[in-house]
């Protein structure tokens, strides 16, 4: 899954890709994002060949450490500051980003009865 979330909008997108390619990755992120923009990618996406590539594109990029380092970082913190660790590790980020955007997409609307309507026209269609 490819997402991005824009902090000064909120306005986001939502790809499934089927490898995690630096080719495929850059034709989405083409399609969706600005040139000029900052990019913040996780370490474990940012391969030489995709920075260059992006870089190439008019993108600025910033790479994060992967979610180990940030959650021992977020311990250490935690215990320096006398608190107990509090936190949510997700193993399964594609489901969290696709109820993201469908919960952003509600506008206010009821939660349970936007699912009664989303699995309706599922089984529509």
């Amino acid at each position: 899954m490819l997402g991005g979330v824009c902090r000064e909008t909120n306005d986001n997108f939502l790809y499934v890709v089927p490898a995690v390619s630096p080719e495929i990755l850059v034709a989405k992120i083409n399609l969706t994002v600005r040139p000029g923009t900052i990019i913040t990618m996780p370490l474990s996406y940012a391969s030489e060949k995709l920075i260059r590539q992006l870089q190439g594109a008019n993108y600025t990029i910033n790479v994060l450490e992967d979610n180990e380092h940030l959650l021992l970082r977020k311990v250490e913190l935690a215990l320096k500051l006398g608190k107990k660790p509090c936190f949510h590790i997700h193993n399964n980020m594609g489901s969290y980003l696709c109820e993201y955007m469908w919960r952003e997409r509600l506008n206010g609307k009821d939660p349970f009865e936007q699912i009664l309507v989303d699995i309706a026209r599922y089984k529509k269609g």
